[in-house]
């Protein structure tokens, strides 16, 4: 929900509207919105996340994926 509610305030787009599997760029992210993003992110969670993670997992369902596999085994 917090990604969700981030790329709806940033991009200023409702919420219902995000596809979840609609890569970043194609809401207009860049490199400098990522680590934005990131930053932001890691800071909610209590963890350092490297920029390069929004790239690697370019949609809100395959980062999503990604932080409960490494929530999991952390």
């Amino acid at each position: 929900n917090w990604i969700i509610a981030y790329l709806s305030k940033l991009f200023e787009i409702s919420q219902e509207d995000i596809d979840l599997n609609m890569p970043f760029e194609r809401f207009g992210m860049d490199s400098t919105v990522a680590a934005g993003l990131s930053g932001d992110l890691g800071q909610w969670m209590g963890t350092p996340l490297e920029t390069s993670l929004i790239f690697d997992y370019p949609t809100v369902n395959a980062l999503v994926e990604y932080l409960a596999a490494e929530s999991t085994t952390a």
